[in-house]
């Protein structure tokens, strides 16, 4: 309370209103891989936002008859919507990626996806993986082996050398086949991984519809076939095993599925929701930094109840959250309910936040905790 020692019209402004939650970017991609013969930086990630950024730092010393996979994979990137991109080359020995060869990437806070085109084995999956989950707020984009037709595909399935295991936290879907595309030094028609293009068309979905909406259903650029055209009675095969495949349809090549690797009985199985919680996730820890060392007591939670409601209010009446009112889309609870007197003794804040997602219309739980009042 301000001191008032003489007589006279005092005039104090008053903080009042929800603390702005504003949603972390998600799009963001950081793509891995070699450029074989360059002189440019080695483990060290460059930001890229157009292919010539990427050509002047890494092709102007290339070789003219060198094909480069990440040089087509980032030209299908910005080709296909893609606007920010960082590029880790990896060394030129690189054989298999590992966790340590994705440690440059642990630095940079605003990356969303992460993919490696040209690495395609059972261990360098599992180390793209390993590293979103350690992050907890990126998502992998793996590029299958190209194998053939869809038999050859689901033998190696069976047979465990194929698809990564099963990612409990839903953060990673993997695409088939093979594009072909020019290559982006020489010219000549590949065979080059997907992840890239597909990485663009995520950005570019995101940017358009939102992260809520399925990168999928879109058509492929700077794309001039694929290495197997698969048919419907084939993915019949593949779909349940969660792999999304390229299709020819009447519009061009298109991409047509949008399950993750995460388990077929979770909600996390659809790219959307497991994306959008990253979203809402990411959102709400940084938003909410202010209660730690605030008194946990009721005024503190009727803050929190009202940022976190303004925020997710913005979420549904833009299109992310089903519902014809506020109630069936959402709901936030923070009070004595959530907490017990053990969590109040020891600082913590717990706050309970159901959102109706839009596939499927069920409720996906989040508790979300914050240590306050000290």
């Amino acid at each position: 309370m301000p001191e008032y020692r003489a007589p006279g019209v005092y005039v104090e402004e008053l903080g009042g209103g929800p603390r702005p939650i504003e949603g972390v970017s998600t799009a963001t991609t950081a793509l891995v891989g070699l450029v074989e013969e360059s002189d440019g930086p080695v483990g060290e990630p460059q930001f890229c936002t157009s292919f010539a950024a990427f050509e002047a730092l890494y092709l102007a010393s290339l070789p003219g008859d060198r094909t480069c996979t990440l040089a087509t994979a980032v030209r299908g990137f910005f080709d296909n919507g893609g606007a920010r991109l960082w590029v880790l080359r990896v060394a030129d020995d690189t054989e298999v990626l590992d966790v340590a060869a994705l440690a440059p990437l642990g630095a940079l806070e605003d990356v969303n996806l992460v993919a490696a085109p040209g690495f395609f084995d059972p261990q360098s999956h599992a180390a793209l993986v390993e590293h979103c989950t350690a992050r907890g707020d990126r998502f992998a984009v793996l590029d299958m082996a190209d194998s053939g037709d869809v038999k050859a595909m689901r033998t190696r399935i069976a047979d465990g050398g194929l698809l990564p295991p099963q990612v409990p936290s839903g953060l990673a879907a993997i695409y088939a086949p093979w594009v072909e595309a020019e290559d982006a030094v020489t010219g000549e028609r590949l065979a080059v991984p997907p992840s890239g293009h597909i990485c663009g068309i995520y950005a570019a979905t995101d940017a358009t519809r939102g992260v809520w909406k399925a990168p999928a259903g879109v058509a492929v650029r700077g794309v001039l076939g694929l290495t197997h055209v698969f048919t419907n009675a084939e993915q019949d095969l593949l779909n349940p095993e969660g792999v999304n495949l390229l299709r020819v349809m009447a519009d061009g090549i298109t991409v047509w599925g949008a399950r993750t690797l995460g388990d077929p009985a979770s909600d996390y199985r659809y790219v959307p929701i497991r994306r959008l919680m990253i979203l809402i996730e990411q959102s709400l820890t940084r938003g909410l930094e202010w209660v730690v060392f605030e008194p946990n007591d009721e005024p503190l939670w009727r803050a929190v109840r009202r940022d976190v409601g303004a925020f997710l209010n913005t979420l549904w009446r833009d299109g992310a959250l089903m519902g014809a009112a506020a109630d069936e889309a959402y709901f936030v609870i923070c009070d004595r309910t959530t907490m017990t007197q053990d969590d109040l003794d020891n600082g913590r804040l717990v706050c309970l936040i159901g959102v109706a997602a839009h596939r499927p219309a069920e409720f996906v739980m989040l508790r979300i905790e914050k240590a306050a009042g000290g």
